[in-house]
């Protein structure tokens, strides 16, 4: 709670509020960095070729933690100046993305070089072994829409 009770003291700090749109993406990543170790590449060449099986309960506990993590962060910052951005949009319109947070904080946009890539450019359905039995355990549910069928992780 340190970073809450500073927030909390010091209300004029401008905050850029980062998160991901498919929670399943978000899971999926982060359970193949903490196998891997692997958070972060500069080269295509490092991809990591790992296949997994996901536990449908396992992946909504955790969606539900991040959902309820990201409700106290924006409720801690409701009396910040925020700027909202999804990876989404950061990844497919990077130097549009990077001018508007140059903008959010106040300094005078430049060209930004990005050194790293894409750990993952595979479809979920080509990294989770058990695609089919989330198809189906989350048939009709809210979780379904983070089912991305044959498009590639963005």
């Amino acid at each position: 709670a340190p970073i809450k009770e500073w927030l909390a003291r010091n209300k004029g700090v401008q905050v850029i509020f980062l998160t991901r749109e498919n929670l399943l993406e978000v899971y999926t990543s982060l359970v193949i960095a903490n196998r891997t170790g692997v958070f972060g590449i500069k080269d295509p060449t490092e991809r990591q070729q790992m296949r997994l099986e996901i536990d449908p309960a396992e992946a909504v506990a955790e969606f539900q933690k991040r959902i309820r993590f990201q409700s106290a962060a924006r409720e801690a910052l409701k009396e910040h100046q925020v700027l909202d951005i999804t990876y989404e949009k950061l990844v497919s319109d990077l130097p549009g993305q990077l001018d508007r947070i140059q903008q959010f904080l106040g300094v005078q946009p430049i060209p930004l070089n990005v050194t790293t890539v894409k750990q993952e450019v595979r479809s979920l359905s080509d990294i989770i072994t058990n695609y089919d039995a989330l198809c189906q355990a989350w048939e009709g549910t809210e979780w379904a829409a983070y089912l991305s069928g044959p498009e590639p992780i963005s």
